[in-house]
């Protein structure tokens, strides 16, 4: 209960995880352009993939990019009000997700063969090798 009652007193904890969330978010958008051509056909998210049905890859990375944008302004925004504990499902669900997309391999199982493979990929877009 200590984390709680820390993270309910503290901006900059608060802050931490607006932060560490909307940085997976960059990382799930960096994803989608690693894997442009691939996207259409391995996209598992229903929504998603009725975007790019209708709109291509790219207009999925340009709403995905304006939504984070968006989310991090309204989460930074709540953490100053009583709604602020949104907070931590949503940093929870980011945490899920960081783990779906590193480490969930097609076949179902996990942890495949090239353990973390994406992280690395992610810092060679920065790096401008994708």
């Amino acid at each position: 209960m200590s984390f709680l009652k820390r993270f309910s007193k503290s901006y900059v904890l608060s802050a931490l995880l607006v932060l560490l969330s909307g940085l997976i978010s960059v990382y799930d958008n960096v994803m989608n352009v690693i894997f442009y051509d691939q996207l259409p056909r391995t996209e598992q998210n229903p929504i998603a993939s009725w975007i790019i049905k209708e709109g291509g890859v790219a207009s999925l990375v340009q709403i995905k990019s304006v939504t984070t944008i968006l989310a991090v302004a309204i989460m930074l925004a709540l953490i100053k009000t009583k709604y602020k504990i949104v907070i931590l499902p949503v940093f929870l669900f980011q945490i899920g997700l960081f783990f779906y997309l590193t480490f969930y391999v097609p076949d179902g199982s996990w942890f495949g063969d090239d353990f973390a493979e994406p992280v690395k990929m992610f810092f060679e877009f920065y790096q401008g090798k994708h």
